[in-house]
């Protein structure tokens, strides 16, 4: 079995220097049948949902709302509009 204390380490102080963390934005589960029904809603672009949705949001920003810096893109999976 790897040893994961260097990861363990690293995560640490990536959480206590930048405030890195999970990913904290949202999805709305619409239904769905291709990424273009999908589409970024919200004050910060925090919210995955269907182009026929308003999606509003308190107008706050955190990092954790940041798609690209988590390599996500909001898109159709399995029928729902999501975050992947």
């Amino acid at each position: 079995m790897a040893d994961l204390r260097p990861f363990t380490v690293a995560a640490a102080l990536c959480l206590a220097l930048t405030g890195c963390g999970p990913f904290c934005g949202s999805s709305t589960l619409a239904p769905c049948e291709s990424h273009d029904e999908c589409t970024r809603g919200g004050c910060s672009g925090q919210i995955c949902g269907h182009v026929t949705e308003e999606m509003v949001s308190t107008c706050e920003y955190r990092e954790c709302f940041e798609a690209d810096r988590y390599l996500l893109e909001c898109g159709c999976v399995q029928g729902e509009c999501r975050w992947r």
